[in-house]
């Protein structure tokens, strides 16, 4: 079986303060910050020149069996030195974070198979919900048994800070 190629669209972000994910079918991002209520997460990038966006989810077509398809994360966002896998939801349910978990769990065993994730200094993993901005629960205790896992940091919320 080939490679899969996580990174066959990927295009380079635009040199802003901050930009926005928007969940469409695939996830794009988004300038215009007069439309900030249609983010679903917000990106702190302080005018860098080497981000790079790769949508994934309905973009990337990985065959499950039976006819489905592998369920992949909304994109992932790296930097030469920092990749993050992420997650976007738009949902009131409380469920929505495990079923997050479960999509980057899966996007992270797929891309481990066909790329060296640890070329990447930090790795992280966002899930990123508009509709819950601030996750309550004691996320300490869910982001490091994510981490243990995983070997990729996990955080929740709406903002993803600048990266190193």
């Amino acid at each position: 079986m080939s490679k899969i190629d996580f990174f066959e669209y990927s295009k380079k972000v635009k040199p802003v303060p901050e930009f926005g994910l928007i969940d469409k079918q695939p996830a794009d991002i988004d300038y215009d910050d007069k439309e900030k209520d249609k983010w679903n997460a917000i990106v702190e990038c302080n005018n860098r020149r080497d981000y790079l966006f790769s949508p994934l989810d309905k973009k990337i077509r990985i065959p499950k069996g039976q006819g489905e398809e592998e369920s992949l994360c909304e994109c992932i966002l790296n930097t030469k030195d920092t990749i993050a896998f992420v997650e976007l939801k738009d949902d009131k349910t409380s469920d929505y974070r495990r079923k997050a978990e479960k999509q980057l769990e899966n996007t992270l065993r797929i891309f481990k198979q066909n790329n060296d994730i640890d070329k990447y200094i930090y790795k992280k993993a966002y899930i990123c919900n508009k509709r819950r901005p601030y996750y309550n629960v004691t996320k300490n205790s869910i982001c490091s048994d994510f981490a243990k896992r995983n070997g990729v940091s996990l955080h929740i919320g709406i903002n993803i800070e600048e990266f190193e």
